[in-house]
């Protein structure tokens, strides 16, 4: 079973216990696991059968998710945005739907009430088949340098400094301590504009 098998999944298990509360989750849906357009933050987003080419209403599910506990809360949110319609937001229609289907705090937000997992009890389910996704950077230092001069730096003390390639062409000033300062990248190799070079990272 993949994510968006699952997902389906909990999404058939909910249409009952969302029937019986009075509000139909259309029977044309889909729902995949992916970033919400254009704000990352979001942890999941309803669209509309209005913007769907198929007519088919779109919901997504983001990535940074990953265990059933905090991902049944998010996909209860937006069905309740796709039974009563989009073009409600969160208004006054969205907050009775939230209350009635275990969902409390701000209407923005994915809070699960007290009984919320004796309404939706899914514990049968296999665990989310996804390992959610991290906002680290694998490695910092791979970051590009915004500056497009080339590095120098003083190999006795370490003071470093900038400078353009049409100066450093002509020659390397010397650092306060008195040795020749050098460049980290040898002159003689091309420098693109997409090169990174190396920053100093000095905690505080």
């Amino acid at each position: 079973m993949n994510r968006e098998e699952w997902l389906n999944k909990v999404i058939d298990r909910m249409r009952d216990i969302f029937g019986s509360r009075g509000y139909i989750i259309p029977m044309k849906i889909k729902i995949s696991c992916g970033f919400p357009y254009n704000k990352k933050k979001e942890i999941g987003q309803c669209w509309s059968r209005k913007c769907s080419k198929d007519g088919y209403t779109e919901i997504f599910i983001s990535p940074f998710l990953e265990r059933m506990d905090e991902i049944l809360p998010v996909v209860v949110h937006e069905l309740i945005h796709a039974a009563i319609g989009v073009e409600f937001k969160h208004g006054s229609e969205f907050k009775d739907a939230m209350h009635c289907l275990g969902l409390t705090g701000r209407s923005t937000t994915c809070t699960p009430s007290e009984d919320f997992f004796e309404i939706f009890d899914l514990k049968d389910l296999p665990p989310y088949p996804h390992s959610g996704l991290t906002q680290e950077d694998v490695d910092p230092k791979e970051e590009k340098d915004s500056c497009r001069q080339l590095k120098a730096i003083c190999p006795g003390c370490g003071y470093v400094i900038r400078v353009s390639k049409k100066w450093a062409s002509i020659g390397l000033p010397t650092c306060p301590c008195g040795q020749v300062i050098e460049l980290t990248i040898p002159l003689e190799e091309p420098i693109s504009e997409d090169q990174s070079l190396e920053e100093e990272v000095i905690d505080a």
